[in-house]
């Protein structure tokens, strides 16, 4: 593997910690454009891509998503 890339891959992270910042409309649609873009199993491309502008909407999905994400890895480490 070229170290150049590994490099870049260790370097990789997550977060859970965001900007409140409003996103200009056409950047995001670039990135959407971008992600489409990206290879899937089967080359399927079954991506779905919402834009969420209410807060107190994107405050429940995050919740509803979270709380779905522990209920998985409370049954991967069983």
């Amino acid at each position: 593997m070229n170290s150049r890339l590994l490099d870049l891959v260790k370097k990789r992270s997550t977060t859970r910690i965001f900007d409140s910042r409003e996103v200009n409309s056409e950047d995001l649609l670039y990135c959407i454009r971008v992600a489409i873009q990206a290879p899937s199993g089967a080359n399927r491309q079954p991506w779905r891509f919402l834009i969420i502008d209410d807060p107190l909407l994107r405050k429940e999905l995050r919740e509803k998503c979270e709380e779905q994400e522990k209920i998985f890895h409370e049954n991967v480490n069983a």
